[in-house]
């Protein structure tokens, strides 16, 4: 008898130490509430620790309130045939996933229409920890009507680990089934956001504030496809910074008035927005992407207009129109401003630097200056954007939907300040011995024309920065600005752009720093 009250005692603690520890939870083949125990095959709620999946055929309410802040491990909607998760018309939710959201083939996340008094409605947050997966029939974050019925699904990505995106339908055309309506990136170390698919972000209404389309950058960056908010409220996208940002491409939507935009782009090293003006057009929908493309923005072929003779061999802009879910079929800008930064072979006091636009694939570039007003180039608080001539609106750059214009750094005709150039790569000398001590050599050869070799050797993982100065001491190339292992490095520069004459060349690693003298002869 004592024995199997021992058993009995064993069985009911391991079912409870279980029943504590990660677990599944399976809706019960009902149409219930999140919040009746009726809802689950066991009569108990999900817990923190538990993955929960919604039946074929099952429609589950989700209505547990923001205060509740109610968490789980993993949610699965649908089993491959059907399944819905819906929100509550009745309050504002929240739902923490410390895990993935998978929502499979025929199955559905939706809002509902609010039936709440006032605008506030009803707003609803899925706050995700790893990977949001749309297999389903519909995605519909953003329903109802602003200023009475409507009701949102937002969404924050967190946590340390990467978050894949992945929405599977065809994106080809603009999705009425598949938009998201706010997002926050907030992840934290080094993790980011990684699209395997464009996401789409709804238009929102001055009407219902509290529900408007937002698009928020703490930490993290986004990688890989578009990411397109139709929104035409200018202020919905926000906090874009070195840390966060898109790399890639973002569409931007352009409202009915002449419209400013700032699309946050980078590449994988910094941030490098680009503004756009585009002219007055109807109705909402249409929006311009703006892409960020590392490379040299002269095909090698390209010829210039008046005004300048080179462009960017670093990196250029693609800009394009897209229509979207709108008769207008073509759409116009006034002016590009794209922006400069420290790897970008401009130096600072300049007033030399020019922006140029292609509409033929790279092949013609022009002049779109600044002319009509002197800037001068400065080399804090980067990344600097770059202001151009303003286009009258009968100069506008016209794109009819899916055509592109080009946009780079450009430099005025006749000048070398401005190489344009990206820094040289440090190429490490793997027969050297390890250094001990931290050394500058002679550039070799030199004199020179119109390459020459420059080598240093440090003795421990630094900062490291090779820039060139003229005689007068305005700097004209950075040509390493990395942190380096300890070793022997070798750079070239390539001075074909530049004057002949005497150049100082500077080597910073850490605190220390050596100088050297070398001439230029053409």
């Amino acid at each position: 008898m004592k024995r199997l009250t021992l058993c009995i005692v064993l069985f009911v603690v391991t079912a409870f130490w279980y029943s504590e520890s990660a677990g599944q939870v399976k809706s019960a083949g009902v149409k219930g509430n999140w919040s009746s125990a009726s809802t689950w095959i066991g009569g108990a709620l999900p817990k923190a620790t538990d993955e929960v999946i919604i039946a074929n055929d099952d429609t589950v309410t989700y209505d547990m309130g923001m205060a509740l802040n109610t968490t789980i491990a993993g949610l699965t909607i649908g089993e491959g045939a059907s399944g819905i998760l819906q929100m509550t018309k009745t309050d504002s939710t929240k739902l923490a996933i410390n895990g993935n959201l998978l929502i499979k083939k025929g199955a559905v996340l939706k809002a509902q229409s609010n039936t709440l008094t006032g605008v506030q409605g009803c707003q609803h947050l899925i706050v995700l920890t790893r990977n949001l997966t749309y297999q389903g029939a519909l995605f519909d974050a953003r329903v109802g009507t602003a200023g009475s019925s409507l009701a949102v699904i937002n969404f924050e990505f967190v946590g340390p680990l990467n978050t894949i995106i992945t929405m599977s339908p065809d994106t080809s055309i603009m999705p009425a089934n598949f938009e998201f309506n706010s997002i926050k990136i907030n992840k934290s170390g080094t993790a980011n956001v990684i699209l395997n698919s464009d996401i789409y972000c709804a238009s929102g209404s001055s009407s219902a504030p509290n529900q408007t389309a937002f698009f928020t950058f703490v930490k993290g960056k986004v990688l890989n496809n578009t990411v397109i908010t139709t929104t035409t409220t200018g202020a919905n996208i926000s906090g874009y910074s070195d840390s966060s940002y898109v790399v890639g491409a973002m569409g931007r939507g352009m409202s009915s008035s002449v419209t400013t935009r700032d699309f946050c782009i980078g590449d994988a090293k910094a941030y490098r927005p680009m503004r756009l003006r585009g002219t007055s057009i109807s109705g909402t929908g249409h929006y311009f992407t703006v892409r960020l493309i590392p490379g040299n923005a002269n095909t090698g072929t390209s010829k210039f207009g008046p005004g300048i003779d080179k462009v960017s061999s670093a990196r250029y802009y693609q800009i394009t129109y897209n229509q979207g879910s709108q008769a207008v079929t073509s759409l116009g800008f006034v002016f590009a401003h794209p922006s400069y930064r420290d790897d970008d072979g401009v130096v600072g006091g300049s007033t030399n630097l020019r922006v140029a636009v292609s509409t033929d694939n790279r092949a013609n570039w022009i002049n779109l200056g600044p002319t009509t007003a002197t800037v001068t180039t400065k080399m804090d608080s980067l990344p600097r954007i770059l202001l151009t001539d303003t286009l009258a609106t009968t100069s506008a750059i016209m794109l009819n939907s899916g055509q592109s214009a080009y946009i780079a750094l450009a430099r005025a005709a006749g000048t070398t300040d401005n190489s344009l150039d990206p820094p040289a790569t440090a190429v490490f000398d793997n027969d050297a011995e390890v250094p001990t001590t931290f050394s500058v050599m002679q550039n070799y050869p030199n004199p020179f024309n119109p390459t020459t070799n420059i080598r240093f050797s440090i003795e421990a993982t630094k900062d490291v920065t090779l820039k060139v100065v003229d005689v007068l001491g305005r700097e004209v190339a950075t040509l390493v600005d990395q942190t380096l292992a300890p070793g022997t490095y070798t750079v070239k520069w390539d001075a074909s752009s530049f004057p002949s004459g005497v150049y100082f060349y500077t080597v910073r690693a850490g605190g220390q720093f050596v100088t050297q003298r070398m001439m230029l002869t053409k």
